[in-house]
């Protein structure tokens, strides 16, 4: 018997196993071939294999599932195979031309000839130069310039989710742990993603379904306590006083994926009320100063230990963080005199807006970088090393935490005059770390932070910083030779591109010119950071040489 005149359910069984290319290809051989190579059901299973990453403007995952022929399946897949080209060739673009960066990653990220809206599709081709093996010329430079592409993306995003939650009011929401989530997008240049946060999350909410299925007919108050101690038992008990500043505690995704969930009490209580939301509970954070409490409310036509009630519905605090696991209302509200608050305890003690808790979080993570900052001056041995603090371990990169702070700051304000002056303060912050880290996202600024400041004089500023930034983008840079006048005398310079060192005389961090005198060659291996930072002007570290192969040739040809 011929191949092709199998049963049609098992030449689809075969085919099932080729690679796309190789399918194709066998398409080709006769028409029924063709015809069950082209089937839904093969390319939507390539869809589902090849790619993890979908723009939500697909309806995926939850498409996976509906009927066959509602999707072009096959076009669906070719469409992204020639995005994930694109994506290729523009990446090329941006590792071989120092000019156009700026619009080079825009049109990358589009979604439309617009450049409105950034699509998530691009990420899996992102994610593949990010991992640029170390036999490709230019590894380091394409490494560096797919992560800055990349945090671009995820910083979007975070934005757009932001945004989102003003439109909504900023009232309290089931919506909260996909705002928090959204700091972690702008230290994330890997496959970790607000999705992957609120799984899980997921995945903590069915181990306690799993654990304790009598959930569903305990009483409100057993049934939070049970939650609460339960999360207890799997490590999430928040942080010690020395490491309470360590700066992965702000992040909800980092607490997460930290073994021993070390967390403020923010993130503890939000990761309390999702997974009391998901067996069933009214759990939201709530306004309390100084502190972050739980407020989890009973049914309406029942008490919180399940005692039918035509009263309003009752409210039990949990704190998240640290013992007694129920703080009676008595206690919050002696605390609230003591504070000189007690005037309005509602307003302490009722669900909080997400934006009062977005905001929070943005103070709090402003904290911990003002605590690295002033412990920068101070030798630390090194971060394995057991003297060292707790809260320097194992940071996030602290300007990006410090960008992400800046960012929810500004969109979480209203128009009143009091978020106008906290806008204005923050503004020039924020214009500084664009300037200095990542001038491509001029189009973010344009797009979300000029309009905030509509006929004030800082937006005419604003828009002259992103026009000084597209110029410098699109403008050929100076050619340097090796040799040149320096008050009138001819001088030759001794050290190439490229070099390691370090200054002689002091640890010398800042970027300015430095003597050439004062610099000590290095011929170690560089660390795998400076390794990261070193792929924005070169393409790779020669061993032989002892020097980073330049990637700036137009600016300085002789090295």
């Amino acid at each position: 018997m011929l191949f092709q005149d199998l049963p049609v359910e098992i030449i689809e069984a075969i085919l099932s196993h080729l690679p796309p290319k190789s399918l194709v290809t066998t398409s080709k051989t006769s028409k029924k071939l063709h015809q069950v190579a082209n089937t839904p059901l093969l390319w939507r299973a390539h869809c589902r294999t090849q790619f993890r990453f979908w723009d939500p403007s697909h309806g995926l995952p939850s498409n996976f599932t509906s009927p066959l022929n509602d999707i072009s399946w096959k076009n669906k897949f070719k469409d992204r195979m020639n995005l994930e080209r694109r994506v290729d060739q523009s990446m090329d673009i941006l590792v071989n031309s120092q000019t156009d960066r700026l619009p080079t990653m825009q049109r990358m990220l589009a979604m439309s000839d617009d450049f409105a809206e950034y699509t998530y599709d691009v990420k899996e081709a992102l994610l593949r130069h990010c991992a640029a093996p170390e036999e490709r010329e230019d590894h380091l430079a394409r490494r560096y310039w797919a992560t800055a592409v990349l945090e671009k993306l995820h910083r979007g995003l975070a934005i757009e989710e932001w945004k989102r939650c003003m439109l909504r009011g900023g009232t309290s929401s089931e919506q909260l742990e996909r705002n928090l989530a959204a700091f972690d997008l702008f230290v994330s240049d890997d496959e970790h993603d607000i999705n992957s946060v609120i799984s899980s999350l997921d995945d903590i909410a069915s181990e306690l379904q799993a654990e304790h299925p009598e959930l569903e007919t305990l009483p409100t108050r057993e049934k939070a306590i049970t939650v609460a101690t339960f999360l207890r038992a799997r490590g999430h008990n928040g942080a010690s006083d020395e490491e309470y500043h360590n700066l992965p505690n702000n992040f909800l995704g980092k607490t997460l994926r930290d073994p021993e969930h070390h967390s403020l009490p923010l993130i503890a209580v939000s990761i309390f009320c999702f997974v009391a939301r998901r067996v069933g509970l009214s759990a939201h954070p709530c306004s309390f100063p100084m502190h972050v409490y739980a407020i989890v409310s009973s049914p309406d036509d029942q008490d919180l230990d399940s005692r039918p009630s035509s009263k309003a519905p009752q409210n039990m605090y949990i704190d998240a963080f640290r013992d007694p696991i129920e703080v009676p209302q008595h206690h919050l509200l002696a605390q609230l005199r003591s504070m000189g608050a007690a005037a309005n305890p509602d307003e302490f003690l009722s669900k909080a807006a997400d934006t009062e808790i977005i905001v929070r979080s943005s103070r709090n993570i402003m904290h911990s970088v003002q605590t690295l900052q002033m412990h920068g001056n101070i030798p630390l041995p090194a971060p394995d090393d057991p003297r060292t603090p707790l809260w320097y371990r194992q940071k996030p990169d602290f300007d990006k935490a410090f960008y992400a702070s800046l960012w929810s700051t500004m969109l979480m304000q209203t128009h009143h005059s009091t978020g106008m002056s906290r806008r204005r303060h923050y503004l020039p912050f924020l214009l500084e770390y664009v300037q200095q880290h990542c001038p491509w996202d001029a189009d973010l600024v344009e797009k979300h932070i000029t309009p905030m400041f509509n006929r004030y004089p800082e937006e005419f500023e604003t828009i002259r910083i992103l026009g000084l930034l597209r110029e410098k983008d699109w403008a050929q840079p100076k050619v340097r030779t090796r040799s040149g006048e320096l008050d009138g005398q001819v001088v030759n310079v001794q050290y190439k591109v490229g070099q390691v060192f370090r200054h002689r005389r002091v640890n010398e961090k800042s970027t300015r010119y430095v003597a050439q005198q004062n610099i000590t060659p290095v011929n170690d291996e560089p660390s795998e950071a400076l390794r990261q930072l070193a792929g924005r002007y070169f393409k790779r570290w020669d061993r032989v040489t002892k020097r980073f192969v330049s990637n700036i040739k137009d600016e300085y040809p002789d090295d």
